[in-house]
């Protein structure tokens, strides 16, 4: 019974070293990196009835939707840090052209031009 107490002491003393050793949960997760979701919608209206639209995907290479109808739109899952945007350039009429950039259903970038040929952009980093 003795010699038991005595191994069950020796675990309990190696245990609270080990645990002593430890620091907090958030300082063990601050070398994870953190990837939060966002959905991305990036959105084109206006008058013009034909454009043509690049816009970021979400691993950072173009897309491009050529002789696009207003108006447009696209839904992509992107994260914390990840570049976005969106260009839409009117195909030879007079017509107005706005592009927005949504996160998480509010507005994060936008930009709007009008006339012949207008040209539209909005890009940044996703906080």
């Amino acid at each position: 019974m003795h010699k038991h107490l005595i191994i069950l002491g020796i675990a309990v003393l190696l245990l609270a070293v080990g645990l002593s050793g430890c620091t907090e949960e958030s300082e063990l997760d601050s070398d994870i990196p953190k990837i939060t979701s966002h959905l991305v919608s990036y959105k084109v209206t206006g008058s013009a009835e034909r454009v043509s639209i690049y816009y970021t995907n979400y691993d950072g290479t173009l897309s491009h939707s050529s002789y696009a109808s207003l108006p447009w739109q696209t839904l992509l899952a992107m994260s914390s840090g990840d570049y976005v945007s969106i260009s839409a350039k009117d195909l030879g009429e007079f017509g107005e052209i706005t592009v927005e950039i949504i996160i998480d259903r509010e507005v994060f970038k936008s930009d709007t031009d009008y006339g012949y040929n207008a040209y539209a952009s909005a890009s940044g980093r996703i906080p």
